[in-house]
């Protein structure tokens, strides 16, 4: 535990001082590439191997900017032209992230997207790197982000389980007033 906390600490420390995401090369990879699969050729979506999960590589109100069809480094998520035009940011309250998953449905041309539970957004966490613990060649454009999951608290009805992408970290969020970010997952076809 204490190891842990070392590598956390010196890991931060450095990536603070360079401002570029920091992995370590002695830990294993909780998140490779090797566990993701771009399904059916679309590139905005990745299958995780081991789970069967489908992740939409952008979170909600962003689309990919690529052309290809397979996992490149230099993938960028966009805000869309619509989230934009209304000043939005990308980032909901609880409310609101339920809300916009259920008008997402239709014009993603499937139905079966949802929030995670913290364990799937959990799955996803790369906790050999920080500043974003997340494998940025398949979750592009994290950064520091913090993303609502669906799993509520038993024992306070206003927060809900998030993960931060900072560092991986787990915490609660308040669903009355925190706005985060919202990654889709669907159930394998």
């Amino acid at each position: 535990m204490k190891m842990r906390i070392s590598l956390c600490i010196a890991l931060l420390s450095a990536t603070v001082a360079h401002g570029e995401q920091l992995c370590s090369d002695h830990a294993s990879s909780t998140a490779s590439g090797f566990q993701f699969a771009v399904v059916q050729g679309n590139p905005a979506l990745v299958q995780h191997i081991v789970s069967g999960l489908i992740w939409r590589r952008c979170p909600l109100g962003f689309v990919l900017n690529d052309q290809s069809t397979a996992i490149d480094i230099d993938d960028t998520c966009d805000l869309q032209p619509d989230e934009a035009t209304e000043g939005s940011d990308g980032r909901y309250t609880w409310e609101e992230a339920y809300a916009a998953v259920n008008d997402a449905n239709p014009s993603l041309s499937a139905e079966g997207w949802r929030l995670p539970n913290i364990k799937e957004l959990s799955w996803i966490v790369e906790y050999r790197c920080v500043k974003p613990a997340q494998n940025t060649a398949i979750f592009p454009d994290t950064n520091y982000d913090i993303f609502w999951s669906s799993t509520s608290s038993p024992t306070y009805f206003l927060e809900v389980a998030t993960v931060d992408f900072s560092l991986g970290s787990i915490y609660a969020g308040r669903k009355d007033r925190e706005r985060h970010n919202v990654r889709l997952v669907m159930n394998p076809m």
